[in-house]
């Protein structure tokens, strides 16, 4: 007999050329007539929200359908197809969530690991992590001081990330190699490069593995398990399970973010899913002015690294646009395309850092734990002073004069809450709309502390 469903489970991304998922659903409900329509998980980089509208307006049945955030983890995947086939997707239940992970590490607990990397919120979370689950982690910022700790004292694993000042973590494993004494210890990367290619630049360098950012916690559990030889002790004193913290299953409403994928990214710890939130609202425009400031003086190489790094920051924080637009002005960069393509992506991105730092402030403000810091008067006075040459320049309607002085403005660290007003700036500068310009001015300074006005 034929069966009544050609299919059980659709994956489909929604946005592709030529006809998009929602339209793709909507096709094959039609087509299949009387048959018994096959369960979906649409994935997307963009906003769930648009795309929940969508199916509505066009009739896919959303009862039947999973939105999936990307980048898609190991355990989100999990979770998602358990959810379409109505069973429970919580963050404590199945891959990802915090009943499984004992049986991972039980014979791992008390191992001696090495935490290479250098970004200070990628250090909070993965040293929580680990030392919950009975690890013992020493943190080393970059490649140089891996190499001294290793020296000093011994370790049974080493998670080394790639991209890092000093020394990077290739050649950090080189040097390890070299050593006869290391050439079995574990070294693991981790990085937010995802290629094939990347992967065998890891294995070429002598690393044993290779776990991609945004962690998966479980993947990493169990990559240390499968590389982990125990030595010979006594576990008369290891526990028989992990005191771990609640795991969040309310719902956390963020502008901006996917806060189910970003709590499964730190194992469901509702604790640490907020620190490194707030921790957030001061890495994520630190990186935003490094990118501005750097491709205004040329140094490509340095904004490539910011972008990189936020790829990650922002994958790891479940933040819904931002990590595809990181990589594509860090592919931009990387591919040498022409100075107008990278300003595009730049702008982008920053356009985007602003919206999440926006929701960033609500959600904090909110739980009454932060206020954005006010700039110091002291370090706004560069920022007047660029403002009030430009403001000379704009009434004496000199563009060229103007775009010179702009490059100098966005070499200076501004609060994230100008970099659009700067941007406008610049747009309306080049377009010779100098009443708007000035206007533009204005509303910058209105973003400062008080500063010195020139006299009319």
């Amino acid at each position: 007999a034929r069966s009544s469903r050609i299919f059980d489970l659709v994956l489909v991304d929604w946005k592709m050329p030529e006809m998009d998922g929602v339209e793709t659903m909507r096709h094959i409900m039609e087509r299949l007539d009387t048959m018994t329509p096959p369960l979906v998980i649409m994935t997307t980089a963009f906003d769930r929200q648009e795309l929940t509208a969508q199916m509505r307006k066009t009739g896919v049945p959303q009862d039947k359908t999973t939105v999936l955030v990307k980048p898609v983890t190991q355990s989100g995947l999990y979770n998602a197809i358990v959810e379409v086939f109505g069973g429970v997707a919580a963050l404590g239940k199945g891959p990802g969530g915090q009943d499984d992970m004992y049986d991972i590490v039980k014979g791992c607990i008390g191992a001696r690991i090495l935490l290479v990397e250098d970004n200070e919120l990628n250090q909070i979370v993965a040293n929580e992590l680990l030392t919950q689950r009975g690890f013992r982690v020493t943190i080393a910022e970059n490649g140089l001081r891996a190499l001294e700790m290793l020296d000093a004292q011994p370790f049974d694993i080493v998670l080394m990330d790639i991209q890092m000042p000093e020394m990077d973590g290739l050649t950090a494993t080189r040097h390890i190699r070299q050593q006869a004494r290391f050439a079995n210890l574990p070294v693991i990367a981790m990085t937010a490069h995802a290629m094939v290619g990347d992967r065998e630049k890891s294995l070429t360098a002598g690393m044993n593995a290779h776990i991609t950012k945004p962690i998966d916690p479980k993947e990493l559990f169990s990559t240390i398990a499968e590389w982990y030889a125990s030595p010979k002790r006594d576990d008369a004193g290891m526990p028989n399970e992990l005191a771990l913290p609640p795991v969040r299953t309310a719902s956390l409403i963020i502008p901006g973010f996917d806060t189910e994928t970003g709590l499964i990214r730190v194992a469901g710890n509702a604790g640490l899913y907020k620190r490194i939130l707030l921790k957030a609202l001061d890495e994520i425009p630190r990186h935003a002015t490094s990118i501005g400031k750097a491709l205004s003086v040329g140094e490509l190489p340095e904004a490539q690294r910011a972008a990189h790094t936020l790829k990650g920051l922002l994958g790891n924080l479940g933040a819904i646009k931002g990590p595809e637009e990181a990589a594509a002005l860090e592919d931009a960069i990387e591919a040498k395309n022409g100075s107008a393509d990278i300003a595009m992506h730049a702008d982008r991105l920053l356009s985007i850092l602003k919206e999440l730092i926006r929701g960033l402030e609500q959600f904090a403000e909110a739980n009454g734990d932060y206020a954005a810091p006010p700039m110091d008067a002291d370090a706004a006075q560069p920022l007047h002073a660029v403002l009030n040459e430009l403001s000379e320049q704009v009434r004496a309607r000199k563009p060229l004069v103007c775009k010179q002085l702009l490059s100098e403005a966005r070499a200076l660290s501004w609060p994230a809450s100008c970099l659009e007003q700067l941007r406008e700036l610049e747009r309306l500068t080049a377009m010779y709309k100098f009443p708007e310009a000035q206007e533009a001015i204005e509303a910058l300074r209105a973003l400062l502390p008080p500063g010195t006005t020139p006299q009319e």
